[in-house]
């Protein structure tokens, strides 16, 4: 009889033990999956820092020029996000998003009444914003200063 208990004993606690690992892989898994996706998407994240020139079609810098951007972000607890701004051109046409940790940029609505942005021709035509890579060893990083911006080039749609 002594054997039996033994045995019974062993077998509870055996079970007990396996039940508790069960719980714990039920609990410890997806904050594994949830640290790789982590370590992966923060891998990605670099600083954006983006400086471009708005012109028109003479090659004169345009001012006061609406500039919107949206910036990827990417942190533990929030996943991936985006920050919505808007900046406007100085007299000279140059505006400026950043510095700050991201891992892209996309350019859009450019707008000033009585001018139209001139559109990119990829993925197709005449679409009206640009996405820009941060992500480090992207090979498509923009390489933007304020000595050397990126230009926007807007046509005179009506005349004054």
């Amino acid at each position: 009889m002594a054997s039996d208990d033994k045995k019974g004993c062993f077998v509870s606690a055996v079970l007990t033990l396996a039940v508790l690992i069960g719980i714990g892989y039920f609990f410890a898994y997806p904050i594994k999956v949830k640290w790789h996706m982590h370590r992966n998407q923060k891998s990605e994240v670099g600083i954006v820092e983006f400086h471009g020139r708005v012109i028109d079609s003479r090659g004169d810098p345009l001012p006061d020029v609406s500039i919107g951007a949206e910036i990827d972000k990417y942190s533990f607890f929030e996943g991936r996000t985006t920050e919505t701004t808007s900046t406007t051109s100085d007299r000279s046409g140059n505006f400026s998003f950043g510095p700050t940790k991201g891992k892209s940029l996309t350019v859009f609505p450019i707008s000033k009444t009585g001018f139209k942005v001139r559109g990119r021709k990829w993925p197709e035509k005449d679409y009206e914003y640009w996405v820009f890579e941060f992500s480090p060893g992207h090979k498509d990083r923009p390489n933007t200063s304020a000595s050397d911006p990126f230009t926007f080039t807007m046509d005179l749609t009506k005349r004054p």
